[in-house]
């Protein structure tokens, strides 16, 4: 089964997979979900018949629509609908949003990091956020976390499925025989990251 995997940061700036949080679907994916239906209003699909207007679908009520089309797209349901994801992804910058929905769902975006100093902030974010998600196994980590003197810091990888987003190729001079070969993405020496709480703008 896929996980939400909490990477960590050594003293080097080194990153390591932590520990591991079941179940992906219930990581990013759920958290996007929840704030889609606590701030966006009723998502319309670009994939309508002709002879249903986006009007006439926001008229629609929900037993008509899954009669019509047997389920309720969402912006994050919808694959491929780069602009409806993005919508839910710039929730963090409206004002209305509660500061811990901001926080929750900024540690689901590409390239964040936190410094030790925040999991105490992180973590109360997300007992704030609840839903149904596996943040109660993310904020344990994030405790056990706080008592490993060896780590500095930490990010996430939303789906062990999807990649390892905190690994750095370097080539050698022979390339072409080996095809190079992996470190980890270094806090120092790497620059794919920013930092929560201490960067003003996200690039997203």
């Amino acid at each position: 089964m896929s996980a939400t995997q909490i990477v960590a940061f050594d003293r080097d700036g080194n990153a390591y997979v932590y520990a591991e949080a079941r179940n992906a679907w219930r990581g990013g994916h759920a958290i996007w979900s929840e704030m889609e239906r606590r701030h966006l209003p009723r998502y319309v699909p670009n994939w309508l018949p002709p002879k249903v207007s986006g009007d006439q679908y926001l008229r629609m009520s929900d037993e008509e629509i899954k009669r019509h089309f047997s389920f309720i797209a969402t912006r994050c349901s919808s694959l491929g609908d780069e602009k409806g994801m993005r919508e839910v992804w710039g929730l963090y910058q409206k004002p209305d949003v509660p500061e811990y929905e901001q926080i929750t769902l900024l540690t689901t975006l590409d390239g964040v990091v936190v410094m030790k100093k925040d999991f105490d902030q992180v973590t109360r974010a997300f007992i704030a956020f609840g839903g149904d998600t596996n943040l109660p196994e993310q904020i344990e980590i994030l405790c056990h976390m706080m008592g490993n003197d060896n780590v500095i810091a930490c990010a996430w990888n939303q789906s062990s499925v999807a990649g390892d987003a905190w690994t750095a190729t370097d080539y050698c001079d022979n390339c072409e025989e080996c095809g190079g070969h992996n470190r980890p993405y270094n806090l120092f020496k790497d620059t794919g990251h920013w930092i929560m709480f201490e960067e003003e703008e996200i690039d997203g």
